[in-house]
């Protein structure tokens, strides 16, 4: 089974596994595999979208916006979208509409729909300048 960007179930479920203790390595992936997810943006992304929905973890803002950031940095779009979602609404960080404004720029100079629609309602509305 594999998520909307592609990242099979299993591979997001790995960090889990490690934290509760199971065993991952004999009959599937190894730890150096698992380093290697963590620093794939998609992989971090979908980290976000599970925090930030509560899908297999308890939903944590935090946690969600860590995610995010680490994917956003890389300048993974979907992610510099969300980031901007989260600072605009404050959740997970404080509420900083300039902040949230530099993210949707991003996000929608590389051709992402959420990111230009939010990136247009924030011209619209006079925010974030």
């Amino acid at each position: 089974m594999t998520t909307h960007s592609g990242t099979s179930a299993y591979t997001l479920a790995l960090p889990f596994a490690f934290k509760l203790g199971k065993d991952v390595t004999s009959d599937s992936q190894s730890s150096s595999q698992k380093v290697v997810n963590e620093k794939d943006p998609s992989y971090q992304y979908e980290m976000g979208e599970r925090y930030f929905l509560g899908h297999g973890v308890l939903q944590h803002d935090a946690q969600a916006f860590a995610w995010y950031r680490k994917a956003a940095e890389q300048g993974y779009a979907p992610a510099q979208n969300s980031l901007g979602y989260m600072y605009i609404n404050g959740r997970g960080t404080i509420q900083d509409e300039r902040e949230a404004l530099v993210w949707f720029q991003k996000a929608a100079n590389q051709g992402n729909a959420k990111g230009l629609g939010n990136l247009a309602a924030m011209y619209e509305k006079g925010l974030g300048g």
